[in-house]
């Protein structure tokens, strides 16, 4: 597992999963709570292990890129 901070309230936990025997890539915001525990919040994306490749590739290629998407 990989965390990486978002702000001063959540961190960002890449991790592998297995759902239904299939394997997935779970990048997910984690919380935390009054009582300091952390838990997992909706917010997060789940990408087939074999798409993640893919998947990186187009992160960095936006990273790179000057301009910013209107939609």
């Amino acid at each position: 597992m990989i965390q990486l901070p978002k702000n001063r309230k959540e961190e960002v936990r890449v991790r592998m999963r297995e759902h239904r025997g299939e394997r997935y890539v779970d990048v997910r915001t984690f919380y935390m709570t009054e009582r300091g525990e952390t838990r997992p919040s909706p917010k997060g994306l789940a990408v087939r292990a074999d798409l993640a490749d893919a998947l990186a590739d187009a992160i960095h290629e936006v990273a790179r890129q000057d301009g910013v998407d209107e939609d």
